[in-house]
């Protein structure tokens, strides 16, 4: 009798050892599943602010650098607009931006010519303003590409619709649009080539989703070379 309440005992303590190792087994099980989903959660939130600092550091690169001459009107520009220019301008909501900017410092290669027509026409365009266009939709083939375009030409020809090269500039944004502040008010659309006295306006606001990313964010620039202030607005009648 003895032996039997003994093995019996112990067969009910191995089926109490069994019973809570399967809990802490299950228990450990969501604890790494929990663990293996935050660790995810905390990529994914740190690749979309990657994404976010490495696209507004090159649109500011780009924009905050706008520049108009006031000798040279006829190469210089900024617009705003709804589609491409060589599309046909839209009236509102603009989502592709195309001007002029201070032209980037010289390469080391271009400092060892003399002749400034010389070293464009052996190692490409130096120097001067540059034009360049920021869309979604690309001025040229996309060749299967898709995200945000960047047209570059250096320098200006006065001709805003096309030239240059393009490459995209960040694959993973699926919208962006643009309003301008003019002292005053927002802008939808923004034309200095319509306007009595070409004007930059002051920042520009940037309405942005990337496709890792279910809200929209905005980022606001400031443009250096802008004259307008809330003392010194736009004249309302020369915008559009």
């Amino acid at each position: 009798m003895r032996n039997r309440r003994i093995q019996g005992l112990t067969l009910i303590e191995v089926l109490v050892v069994v019973a809570i190792t399967g809990l802490l087994t299950v228990y450990a099980a969501q604890a790494l599943i929990s663990g293996a989903d935050y660790e995810r959660r905390i990529r994914e939130a740190s690749s979309r602010q990657r994404s976010d600092v490495e696209l507004e550091n090159d649109l500011r690169i780009f924009i905050e650098s706008a520049f108009l001459s006031l000798e040279n009107t006829q190469t210089t520009f900024f617009v705003g607009s709804e589609g491409l220019l060589n599309q046909g301008e839209g009236g509102s909501n603009a989502d592709t931006l195309t001007f002029t900017r201070v032209g980037t410092r010289l390469s080391s290669d271009a400092l060892d010519y003399d002749d400034f027509e010389l070293a464009n026409e052996e190692i490409g365009t130096v120097g001067g303003t540059e034009e360049v266009t920021l869309s979604l939709s690309p001025t040229g083939s996309a060749s299967g590409k898709t995200g945000l375009f960047v047209r570059q030409q250096n320098p200006a020809d006065g001709d805003p619709s096309q030239g240059g090269t393009e490459r995209v500039l960040n694959a993973n944004v699926t919208s962006i649009s643009y309003e301008f502040w003019d002292g005053a008010t927002w802008q939808t659309v923004w034309d200095t080539r319509s306007q009595g006295t070409a004007r930059l306006p002051a920042a520009v606001r940037i309405t942005y989703r990337l496709s890792n990313s279910e809200t929209d964010r905005i980022v606001t620039l400031r443009l250096r070379n802008s004259d307008v202030t809330q003392d010194n607005p736009v004249e309302q009648e020369q915008i559009g």
